[in-house]
């Protein structure tokens, strides 16, 4: 059995253990961050899998950032967290930077449903300027050739 104190004393050790993530990386994603450190401490995909109990579907779903493969956000950052200690890596950061990840695709995506949408209106714009001008055209036309108008014609004369 584990104290208190005995519990305390691991996780201050684990935090004095925290690397700092690779400055090797370019690309600032929570999974290229966690790939590259694997990767540094040669750890394959299966035994990081092992050490996690997760599959290895999973894990390389988180390396490539394909977030939406996975269960939901609260498992997600689970894992990064979980994940990130495991690789002695800061989890708050990596979460932190996994928010601003998230944001930034979201805001991407919001970004493309605008430009279809609008894209849509203006594929559509012709069309109603055209069938405007016809049904103005046809309009004008049932005036001019309606039997009313002669009468109104020869009266004013």
């Amino acid at each position: 059995m584990t104290t208190v104190e005995d519990q305390q004393d691991k996780e201050v050790a684990a935090v004095d253990d925290v690397a700092e993530p690779p400055s090797g990386t370019v690309k600032r994603s929570p999974g290229a961050m966690l790939k590259a450190q694997r990767e540094t401490l040669e750890l394959s995909v299966q035994q990081v899998a092992e050490q996690l109990n997760l599959t290895m579907h999973f894990v390389r779903c988180l390396e490539s950032d394909s977030y939406e493969k996975l269960p939901g956000d609260v498992f997600v950052r689970g894992y990064i967290r979980t994940y990130s200690r495991m690789l002695k890596l800061d989890p708050e950061q990596l979460l932190l930077i996994y928010d601003e990840y998230n944001s930034n695709k979201i805001a991407r995506k919001e970004e493309a449903i605008k430009r279809r949408r609008r894209r849509i209106k203006d594929r559509n714009r012709p069309w109603i300027i055209i069938s405007g001008v016809a049904f103005i055209a046809v309009a004008v036309a049932l005036w001019y050739w309606s039997p009313g108008a002669d009468d109104d014609a020869s009266a004013g004369a």
